[in-house]
This record gives structure tokens, sequence and C-alpha cells, in this order.
């Protein structure tokens, strides 16, 4: 491709009041304004200074983060061109800043309560972004967000030894995880973790028997050409594990531990096989669960379920790209909105159908919300003009029908 002009027989100015580059952000207000959203956070949120306006800065900085920010003053993405006649209630970034800074813990708190029934509320007007069959899995993970300088209120250095803010993006109640495993069978649920390679564990892999291993073959496995049998790269096998024994009685867990092993293909560790036993060859991974599936489905269960890295990938690829503030409980509201722009994220590529139902954020953001438009009014009618031949035009239709229409 090259330009269809010389350079000297071009120019550009910022002149037209009547474009908007994020046409996407009008089905997606819309489906926050549907659910009651800035209703909910009037309700709910008590900021000092925002009494009946915490709704409309929240979803403003919402919007914003959906349309790309990932800092306050990004936040003025929200009020160029034509934006004016299509969204009220947009306050400044200034504003927002100010706001941000406001909240206590305490507010924090009410905002994740805000985001948790915000979830509810999107399921129900949208069929399909929760789980509906008989299984659901619940991811608890935090990930290091990294921060440079030592303004960022709370900043530590963890066993990373990288500075940052840690963000946990699904909590339970309970300061151990004894306690959370005895809650989930009490409810007659399963759970499945990963099992650290402590000392007991590691016994309990040397109880089992070289014959109970059982190969996995992986959809890119290998054949062999002289045999044309299936090389499998793994192992799984499964024993009896007492989990928590140091919790007593009331606290300990029995259930099944099934360990994967893969080749370890480091020479160093290769070269002193001769001077340990059971961690010479293999490289293991164990995992504690009281799933009745076979041995290898569970264990492939366990290994396919987690999606909570990808989540933890689409944040850091948009909103939470910084930490835009030194106050620890203004970055700490930020995450929940965060949180709340990735779950509108998300139901909008369910609501647009097809491969947008498990697209990643940036794939949603590129080609559904920052499609360019056109503003026109007539008789009180607001029509956006829509750049012809756009590649997504039929999912945004969709879109826009559903969400506008219904």
């Amino acid at each position: 491709m090259r330009l269809s002009h010389t350079v000297g027989r071009m120019s550009a100015l910022f002149d037209e009041p009547n474009l908007i580059g994020s046409a996407g952000l009008v089905p997606a207000v819309a489906l926050a304004d549907r659910i009651g959203l800035a209703e909910l956070v009037d309700r709910v949120l008590t900021v000092p200074g925002a009494k009946g306006c915490a709704g409309v800065k929240v979803t403003s900085v919402l919007a914003g983060m959906l349309a790309g920010a990932d800092s306050i003053d990004d936040l003025d993405v929200l009020r160029h061109g034509a934006m004016g006649k299509l969204f009220g209630g947009v306050r400044a970034p200034s504003t927002l800043g100010t706001f941000l800074r406001s909240f206590r813990f305490g507010h924090v708190r009410q905002l994740d309560a805000v985001a948790s029934r915000a979830v509810g509320l999107l399921a129900g007007r949208v069929p399909g972004l929760l789980p509906t069959g008989p299984i659901a899995y619940l991811d608890v993970d935090d990930t290091l967000k990294p921060v440079y300088g030592r303004s960022k209120q709370g900043a530590e250095h963890g066993y990373t030894h990288v500075l940052g803010l840690n963000a946990q993006l699904a909590t339970v109640s309970g300061p151990e995880v004894a306690p959370v495993i005895a809650a989930i069978i009490k409810t007659g649920s399963q759970f499945t973790i990963g099992a650290r390679l402590n000392q007991s564990v590691r016994a309990s892999i040397g109880t089992i028997e070289e014959g109970a291993w059982v190969p996995i073959v992986y959809p890119n496995a290998i054949i062999d050409p002289d045999t044309g049998e299936l090389i499998s790269t793994a192992e799984v096998a499964e024993t009896t594990y007492a989990a928590f024994t140091s919790s007593g009685a009331t606290g300990q867990v029995t259930a099944r531990l099934i360990v994967r092993r893969v080749p370890e293909r480091n020479t160093t560790k290769l070269a002193a096989a001769a001077q340990d036993g059971l961690f010479q060859v293999w490289r293991y991974h164990a995992l504690f669960t009281n799933q009745t599936a076979p041995l290898v489905e569970a264990e492939k269960t366990h290994r396919g379920h987690a999606v909570i890295e990808q989540v933890f990938a689409d944040l850091k690829a948009g909103p939470l790209a910084h930490l835009p503030s030194k106050s620890f409980n203004a970055n700490a509201a930020w995450l929940a909105i965060a949180t709340m722009a990735f779950n509108l994220t998300r139901a909008l590529g369910v609501t647009a159908g097809g491969r947008y139902t498990r697209a990643e954020t940036a794939t949603i953001r590129a080609q559904l919300i920052h499609t360019p438009a056109r503003v026109a009014t007539s008789a009180r009618h607001v029509r956006l003009h829509l750049p012809t031949r756009w590649p997504w035009a039929a999912s945004w239709q969709r879109l826009w029908t559903t969400i506008m229409t219904t």
C-alpha cells in the first residue's frame, strides 16, 4: 500500500465537530444503562462530595477504559468531536482524578460490591456470559503489577524481588486454603488446586509404582516413524493424600493427589542424576482434587480450566497497563472499575457473537468499540454514519440491534 497523493498535496486538520472515534461506546454505555449501573453506584457508594454524581463519575472512568484509557489523563478521550452529542455527564480527567483520590478503604469495598452485583445483572441481560452447565470454576489468584519509583503508596518488593502492587481479582473469605476447601466440600461441590512439592507431597509421589504411570496423548503428539506409536511427552498417575494435617482433625482433607511428570531436559540436573533419587529425570506437577472424573480427564480439566492468566494479560494490556495514582485506595478503585470494564467488554463480545464470544479484549476494542462514525441529527433523531465496507460491520450491527432495540 502507498499514498495516493504526493505529500505536498495533503494536509490534516482537526476541525470536524461531528466525528467520533469510538462509536462502539454507544451500545456499551447503553448496556450499562440497561442494567442500571450508575443508579447502583449512587445507592451503594458514599464517597464524600460525590452524592448524586458518583454513578456518572464511575461510568465515565469505565467508558474511558473501554476506549483504551490506562491513565487518568487518558480519560480525556471521552471529550472529543461529537461525543457531547451522544453522552451526558462526562467529567474532566482532573475531576475524575480527584474523585478517585477521595476513596478510602471502605469505599473501595463498596465499589467491589457494585462490581460483583454488576456481573449478575449483566448475566441476566446477556445470555451466555456466565456458564450455565452443572460445573463452574472459581479461580483465585493474584498478580504483581510492577511500579517504578517509590511514590506509589503500598508498593513493596515481593518474593519475585520486583517492586509493585499485588492485585487479586477473585477473593474468598478465610485466610487459609483449608477452610475454603472445607466450605467447598460442605456444599457438595468439587475442587481442584495446585499442590506445592513440599516434603510430604514428594513422599506421597514416591509411593506411586512405576507401572501406575499413564501416558498423556497431547493433540500434537509425535508419531514414531518406525513403530507408528504416539510418543507422549508426559505421564500421569495418582495416589491418595491427606492435606492440611497441621490444622487438626477438623481441618484435614483426604482426596486424590494427581501428578503429571514430564522429562527433565535440563542437562545440569541430568548430570546430577546419580546423586539423587526421585526427582532426577522428571519434573513433577501435582494437583489436589476431589473430582470424580477418570485420571486423565481430571488432570486435563485442571490444566485447561484456569483462564485467570488470560484475564491478567487482558487487563495489563488495557486499563492496568498502569496504576495511575500515588494513592493506594485510588489505585484499588481503579482496579475495581477495570474489572467492571472487563466484564462489560466480555458482555459486548458475547452479544456480538461468533468469534467475539472468546475474543481478547484488544480485539473487541479494535473491531467493535473503536469504530469511527459521523454523528448527524434530524428531527431529534440521532444517526451514526459508519464507514462503508467496515470489515466487522455484521458483528457490529448485531451488537447494536441486540442492545439498542431489545
